[in-house]
């Protein structure tokens, strides 16, 4: 009977040893399950997150490879702008002694840096206002070898008025002396434009006072006169040089650009054509008092500027000299600054 609840006892026993392994089994299972499923998710996300990544460094390569081609692309367009805008027409004039000349070899009448720049006398010391409508045309470079400027005193003879010619003094000689008289006779004034175009700015007062000098000996031993008044090429002078010259210092406030559509246009165009550019720009800049820059050696000019003296007295304007815009005949006064500066 002992015997028997014992073998009962060690089969109970059994049973539950066999029921706890089977427990332990059934649950490690299923642990492995979650973590292998746990596994699968996390390499999921992961494999996600590096696909994320791949997409993004992509994308980011893809943006930056488009700067990179739009910042290369506005690169050449702003190069191929600069390069256009520097491609300028320009010819070169040789068809006449007169590109020989220092203002030809010269590349502007522009003012360039400096103390003192283009001048105006309509806004300098002590100068009225003028009355009426009145206007200065001032020729620079002159005399020409070929006729224009003969052609310009026609026109004024003709119309019974003035202007004013500012002379380069190598080109003064006894051959030009008929025509400086001419225009001395005719009532116009006689300028100094230095003896060979030199920059005055780059200069020391007695290299410009030398300049000046010249012109004026060369112009007195052919013609008998020296210059009442002095222009520097390019307008340039220094306030230094201007107060010691003790001459008057006339410059301009409207340019014909005349000199350059002729350089510009003279193999593509004719003479008329050129000489019609210089008049359409010229006469929107027009008004009373103004000083017309304009250079007698062009053939070009001279026939711009019988347009224009034209269209201008059929306005009711008159041409007259620099001493007349300025309401005095003697303009030999001392420091007097005729301008303001740009």
């Amino acid at each position: 009977m002992k015997l028997q609840k014992n073998f009962y006892r060690l089969i109970s026993f059994i049973l539950v040893l066999t029921f706890v392994f089977s427990f332990t089994a059934c649950t490690a299972g299923t642990d492995e399950s979650s973590l292998s499923e746990s596994s699968a998710d996390s390499s999921s996300v992961v494999e996600s997150q590096s696909s994320t990544a791949e997409e993004s460094t992509d994308s980011s390569e893809t943006t930056e490879s488009s700067e990179e081609e739009s910042s290369v692309e506005a690169s050449e367009s702003e190069s191929s702008e600069i390069v256009s805008s520097m491609e300028e027409p320009s010819s070169e004039d040789d068809s006449s002694v007169e590109e020989n000349s220092s203002e030809a070899s010269a590349s502007s009448e522009e003012p360039s840096s400096g103390d003192i720049s283009v001048l105006n006398p309509y806004y300098g010391t002590d100068i009225k206002p003028v009355e009426g409508k009145v206007i200065a045309f001032t020729f620079d470079d002159g005399p020409s070898y070929t006729g224009s400027t003969n052609k310009i005193l026609d026109k004024l003879e003709e119309l019974g008025m003035k202007a004013t010619f500012f002379m380069v003094g190598e080109r003064v000689s006894s051959s030009a002396a008929p025509t400086i008289k001419r225009m001395i006779e005719l009532g116009c004034d006689i300028g100094n434009h230095s003896y060979n175009h030199p920059n005055f700015n780059k200069m020391t007062y007695a290299e410009v006072q030398k300049q000046i000098d010249d012109t004026n000996t060369n112009l007195f031993k052919h013609t008998g006169v020296k210059a009442t008044l002095i222009r520097p090429p390019y307008g340039n002078i220094t306030e230094n040089q201007m107060a010691n010259l003790h001459t008057p210092i006339i410059c301009w406030d409207i340019d014909s650009k005349d000199w350059e559509f002729r350089s510009n246009h003279l193999k593509t165009h004719s003479s008329e054509q050129i000489a019609q550019m210089i008049y359409d720009y010229t006469i929107k800049q027009v008004h009373s008092g103004g000083i017309v820059l304009m250079h007698d050696i062009y053939d070009t000019t001279a026939d711009a500027f019988c347009m224009l003296a034209d269209e201008l007295v059929a306005q009711g304007y008159t041409l007259v000299s620099i001493s007349e815009l300025l309401g005095t005949e003697k303009l030999m006064c001392t420091t007097i600054k005729y301008g303001f500066k740009w």
